[in-house]
């Protein structure tokens, strides 16, 4: 064991901590329950709409890629269709995957706009109620 006194930590003056003074009684009268739920509730619904908004922004990203890929899948899927009609069983199974794509990433796109405007909904409650605080 070492002692405290050979470690390199030990500090050659004391360290000060000033304790603040208590709150006069008077002014703890002043406040009343009500506004402290005020303050309270706001801190809550504040967070709330962060919480919200960033959803937003991470479903605009989501969207953003979403419709990116979406392009490029009609893009193949156009290739594939016309490759179907003059090509073989293996060129129509392609195409009919390919069709099945883009309908999955339009589903997507159509889940993920209707979330956002779920969201939207949330935070426009959450902001009148704010309002009304």
């Amino acid at each position: 064991m070492v002692d405290a006194a050979d470690s390199k930590s030990v500090a050659r003056k004391g360290v000060w901590v000033r304790v603040p003074l208590p709150v006069p009684i008077e002014r703890l009268a002043d406040r009343s329950i009500s506004s402290r739920r005020v303050i309270g509730a706001l801190g809550r619904l504040e967070k709330r709409i962060f919480a919200l908004n960033d959803r937003l922004q991470e479903l605009a990203k989501d969207e953003r890629l979403v419709r990116e890929e979406l392009t490029m899948r009609r893009h193949l899927n156009d290739d594939a269709q016309r490759d179907a009609v003059v090509g073989d069983a293996e060129d129509r199974a392609l195409a009919y995957e390919t069709q099945k794509d883009v309908d999955r990433f339009e589903r997507l796109l159509q889940n993920i706009d209707a979330e956002r405007r779920k969201v939207m909904a949330r935070r426009d409650k959450l902001l009148e109620r704010l309002g009304t605080l």
